[in-house]
């Protein structure tokens, strides 16, 4: 009978668990993005994260230039996509993956990274820190300061006609803590 009642407690532990493993700032940010066609300002000190696709970034400036969701293949070309994370909990690491997709909704590859935004004299640094799934001592990290709690992720897809891409939509999904938050995508033809 022991055996029974302890199996049962087992089960619906795992229940909970699993039931309960949605992240609640994914949820906050789907609630505010169904909020947002109503109210722009609904968004203001929510978390929340918004993908722009660009053919480049200047270097100097980080201006976004070539911003769209259509771009045609050349010689050699690439679409970039930055990642805007704002209103970010300040004191806590967040994990997130990039992953592009083919058209054909195949992943193509993806890109992990942990961010910790603290609070700074002048306002707040983000530590950025890039790592590899098959190497788990790699670490590229970069440094970002501002005004707010907020940051970007830049990742991009070569499109140089010598990869050979297949035109159609492609696609970025931005998962949090392995939760899906975001996807968007773009057109790429000849």
């Amino acid at each position: 009978m022991r055996s029974v009642v302890f199996a049962a407690l087992i089960v619906m532990s795992g229940a909970v668990l699993f039931a309960g493993c949605g992240q609640e700032v994914v949820q906050e940010f789907k609630d505010a993005q169904a909020r947002l066609a109503e109210d722009p300002s609904s968004l203001d000190g929510v978390f929340r994260c918004d993908v722009t696709f660009c053919r480049k970034v200047g270097r100097k400036t980080g201006k976004r230039i070539g911003i769209g969701d259509e771009f045609i293949m050349k010689e050699k070309s690439r679409v970039n996509a930055l990642v805007d994370f704002m209103d970010v909990e300040a004191g806590k690491v967040h994990a997130m993956h990039l992953v592009w997709l083919r058209p054909d909704m195949h992943e193509m590859f993806r890109k992990y990274v942990e961010v910790e935004v603290e609070a700074a004299e002048t306002g707040y640094r983000s530590t950025i820190r890039w790592r590899k799934t098959d190497d788990l001592n790699y670490v590229k990290e970069e440094i970002q300061e501002g005004p707010d709690p907020s940051f970007s992720l830049k990742t991009r897809l070569n499109t140089s006609l010598g990869k050979m891409r297949v035109p159609g939509t492609y696609t970025l999904r931005v998962y949090y803590h392995r939760e899906l938050m975001l996807e968007e995508s773009f057109t790429l033809s000849f």
